[in-house]
């Protein structure tokens, strides 16, 4: 395993993702990929608009990845950092397609069956239709079944 890719969107089922991703790939010794995706609302009219709306969410990505940090220093590990546009599902597996990634890690967001149905879920889409295999780490306090 030379190439892993975390899916991050700064919550804390993201964050325990990151945290796992860094253990493997301190172990494995392989390069780590923190990946963001900021999304335009569809309310976006005009370019000023949807260049504010891309602004402001590298600015939170930009604040929220100090919490990255604790854990590669615990784990001894380095990380590129990148923030991409577009849909996340999507946009997440074109990239991993390009960046030929031996893994990708995901955060597993804790929807009802009824949101997933709704809503679609970006999670489920990566576990399929990603060019690698896929890890989904649990939020805090789920069981396996």
């Amino acid at each position: 395993m030379k190439k892993i890719m975390v899916a991050w969107d700064g919550s804390e089922t993201a964050a325990r993702a990151f945290e796992k991703a860094a253990e493997i790939s301190s172990k494995f010794e392989a390069e780590l990929h923190v990946v963001s995706v900021a999304q335009v609302p569809d309310y976006a009219e005009t370019t000023e608009e949807y260049q504010g709306a891309l602004e402001d969410a590298e600015r939170f990505f930009e604040r929220k990845g100090a919490m990255l940090e604790e854990a590669a220093r615990k784990y001894g590990v380095e990380y590129e950092r990148k923030i991409i546009h577009g849909h996340p599902s999507r946009t997440l597996i074109e990239y991993a397609e390009r960046g030929e990634f031996d893994l990708m890690v995901v955060g597993r967001k804790g929807r009802s069956a009824l949101e997933r149905f709704m809503v679609g879920s970006v999670t489920r889409r990566l576990a399929i239709y990603a060019p690698c295999p896929v890890l989904i780490v649990p939020k805090s306090g789920t069981r396996a079944w």
